[in-house]
């Protein structure tokens, strides 16, 4: 391995508390070392940025076969015995090699403390990735942080990746992460032009029609300021109303609905009903439509053929009844290739253009559910499991849907993501362009967006 890595940056001199970094291939169900022949290249090159320093790693697949690539760093410690933080757990006097277990609510750090000194390897909160691992390993009574992200380049394919690292006098993980945060800050802090009062108290509001008026009193006494708009379509997938998926016996959903249509109409009664109720609302409170792009009526799914779901095993998505949709809905891939997402991203803009909302409130937004289907070829950010078949996980569909609808809107008022996660496993607890986290490429200033947490974090995803 360091043949390789001196072979591919023989210009570079590793000055004194950078990591090392290793590749390798997938290759018969192992990590073997890459040949010349398989076309591979990597360029890299390091550089000081606020409290850390940055690898950034543009790497290249110029061979004719598909690449499975894991990419290895690995940052001397110091001594056994100090305490290692894995980027959730912290475990102290460690004298033997930690290889965590947990794969959710991870931060994209990791460190490791001896008498005094910090050590720290990690990504920065701009990559994107679909699996990461990571590991203490204890040799001799010497510490060893190891980070491992997992790529996959089909020929002609090219990436970049950017590794982080820190070395310092102090006394605990916490000024890591603190660290980091200053480095990034545009991450961390509230989009510019959000509406204000997602930062207030929020919930429900259950008034019918008769009693919508009489809500403006209660607001003001309870002091509320946002609202999950909660549930307002006819059939998930289908957001704005389409005349081809439209039913008039189903109708639309009152305020006091849950999931089930109680007013037989048209779609005209629908956008009524809903600009009436909206231009409403928002003079107490700030409405975030919302909506569950992981899943598709069951009936509607034939309509995107292209996007059914697929596990490791080929078999088609979860399903649910009675909350997501009033029918049977299941789950789809709605990322930036296929039908589902396209159609989606469509319904967004309407909804945006037509109703006084501040946003959009996605519940169990983020997960690393992986998806297998035939669209993973069209999808950046792939990965691969420890049999070798390539995936791309939940997560990232729901990064490139909010990231697009961020950018639709440029010529609107700023728009506000809500992102909630409710038993949803998170591989990758990144950082957050927001007051609590938002899947945003901080580059991207087109539109104000915010995510507020209700149940914990999210992982940013580009």
């Amino acid at each position: 391995m360091k043949k390789l890595f001196f072979a591919l940056f023989p210009a570079l001199t590793l000055f004194a508390g950078a990591p090392e970094f290793e590749f390798s291939r997938f290759v018969n169900g192992a990590h073997k070392e890459i040949p010349a022949s398989a076309g591979f290249s990597v360029k890299k090159s390091a550089k000081p940025n606020g409290k850390v320093t940055e690898y950034h790693l543009d790497l290249s697949n110029g061979g004719k076969e598909t690449l499975l690539l894991r990419i290895r760093a690995r940052f001397a410690a110091g001594n056994a015995g100090g305490a290692y933080w894995d980027g959730n757990l912290y475990t102290r006097n460690v004298k033997e090699t930690v290889v965590p277990k947990l794969d959710r609510h991870v931060f994209p750090l990791t460190s490791y403390t001896d008498n005094g000194k910090i050590s720290v390897i990690g990504f920065a909160p701009s990559m994107v990735v679909s699996r990461f691992e990571r590991s203490l390993e204890v040799k001799n009574g010497k510490a060893e942080l190891v980070f491992d992200v997992f790529r996959v380049l089909y020929p002609g394919e090219k990436l970049n990746d950017i590794f982080v690292s820190m070395q310092f006098d102090g006394v605990s993980y916490v000024e890591a992460v603190e660290n980091y945060h200053l480095t990034y800050p545009a991450w961390f802090r509230p989009a510019d032009g959000v509406d204000k009062r997602i930062y207030g108290t929020g919930g429900y509001l259950s008034s019918d029609s008769r009693l919508r008026d009489y809500q403006y009193a209660e607001c003001r006494r309870t002091g509320f300021d946002w609202e999950w708009y909660y549930n307002s379509y006819q059939r998930s997938g289908d957001y704005y109303p389409s005349p081809e998926f439209w039913d008039d016996k189903l109708g639309y959903k009152e305020e006091k609905s849950h999931a089930k249509c109680n007013v037989p109409g048209t779609i005209a009664d629908w956008e009524r009903n809903h600009k009436i109720r909206t231009a409403a609302g928002d003079k107490t409170s700030a409405l975030f439509y919302y909506y569950m792009q992981q899943y598709c009526n069951t009936d509607l799914i034939k309509h995107f053929a292209d996007s059914v779901w697929a596990d490791a095993n080929g078999k088609r998505g979860y399903r649910v009844k009675g909350w997501a949709d009033e029918f049977w809905a299941e789950y789809v891939w709605s990322g930036q290739a296929g039908s589902f997402g396209k159609k989606t991203r469509a319904d967004l803009a309407k909804l945006w253009k037509n109703l006084t909302i501040s946003g959009f409130s996605l519940d169990c937004a983020i997960g690393t559910t992986p998806y297998y289907g035939k669209l993973v070829k069209d999808e950046p950010f792939r990965a691969y499991d420890k049999n070798g078949k390539i995936f791309v996980l939940e997560g990232v569909a729901s990064g490139w849907q909010t990231r697009r609808f961020h950018c639709q809107c440029a010529v609107q008022l700023s728009a506000d993501i809500l992102l909630r996660r409710r038993n949803a496993r998170s591989l990758c607890m990144g950082a957050y362009r927001s007051a609590g986290s938002a899947p945003f490429d901080a580059r991207q200033k087109t539109v104000g967006v915010v995510a507020r947490i209700c149940a914990c974090t999210v992982p940013r995803l580009e």
